[in-house]
């Protein structure tokens, strides 16, 4: 049996897609966050990592809980860890089938009733 521990960047990417999810299925979150545009979510979930890298960084350079050295070499490391737990998670967003409700509000905010925008020009 293999006893190898699992990697940061394995972790990092699993918690951006484990994060994803939540926003896509989580009911009541996933309706409020599927009326959103696209740039909100993508801002959100960029925000919620980094308030996650902050917490990492503030509990490690605290010395409550050593998850990172504080210096250059750790925080190089967690910029690469952020950049991959963001990648994961925008993947994971994209790929993921929508459910039935989300759908819906999706096609209602995109759909436009040009005759109550009033005139062009």
């Amino acid at each position: 049996m293999d006893n190898s521990v699992l990697s940061v960047d394995v972790v990092a990417g699993v918690a951006g897609g484990l994060l994803s999810l939540c926003f896509n299925y989580i009911p009541g979150l996933r309706e409020k966050f599927a009326a959103l545009d696209d740039v909100k979510k993508s801002w959100i979930m960029g925000l919620a990592l980094l308030v996650g890298v902050g917490l990492i960084i503030l509990v490690s350079c605290t010395n409550l809980w050593v998850l990172m050295t504080c210096d250059k070499v750790g925080f190089v490391d967690i910029v690469k860890l952020f950049l991959i737990a963001l990648a994961i998670n925008q993947s994971t967003y994209k790929l993921s089938p929508q459910v039935a409700s989300v759908k819906a509000i999706k096609a209602a905010r995109n759909t436009v009733d040009y005759k109550s925008a009033g005139p062009v020009g």
